[in-house]
């Protein structure tokens, strides 16, 4: 399992920290779920069943559906954001309980924080951030031969490309 995966819509992409990943992802879901119980959305609720597996596998990156019409869109962005409101409420989420969100319903459907004591919300929202921006194409180009990174704080915000 790698620590990274990928988050591509469209022509577009970076990459993410695992574990900040399935924060934010837990909080996304927290609100799409929540949206569900008043909206009827197929697509919606199909795209938590990728979050969920996301969360905890990033194996495959995380799931944007490049065919969403402009309204899904609109419903995603607005979603997004509410995970970013709802983690703001917060400094940090300790590992025992990014640990105890089972996902999916598997015996090895929980998150893994790899070590960490804690995730400081302030990088899972800059990671919400960034997704919102990419879906809705105004994340800007990292520097030349790099890759955007979304980790923890004490990370660099760029990773170099193979090859370059």
């Amino acid at each position: 399992m790698c620590q990274t995966l990928f988050v591509h819509y469209r022509d577009g992409g970076f990459w993410a920290f695992d574990v900040v990943s399935a924060v934010f992802l837990k909080h996304l879901i927290d609100a799409a779920t929540s949206h569900l119980e008043h909206h009827d959305e197929p697509w919606l609720a199909d795209a938590i069943a990728h979050w969920s597996f996301n969360a905890v596998c990033g194996d495959l990156g995380l799931f944007l559906d490049n065919s969403w019409s402009v309204e899904q869109l609109a419903t995603f962005t607005a979603l997004a954001r509410k995970a970013c409101d709802l983690l703001s409420e917060r400094d940090t989420i300790p590992a025992i309980e990014i640990q105890s969100w089972q996902m999916i319903d598997r015996d090895d459907g929980r998150c893994f924080a790899r070590g960490l004591y804690a995730v400081t919300t302030a990088s899972a929202i800059r990671l919400g951030e960034a997704i919102i921006k990419l879906i809705n194409g105004t994340l800007p180009e990292p520097p030349p031969g790099t890759w955007w990174f979304f980790a923890t704080e004490d990370c660099e915000a760029t990773i170099r490309k193979p090859g370059d």
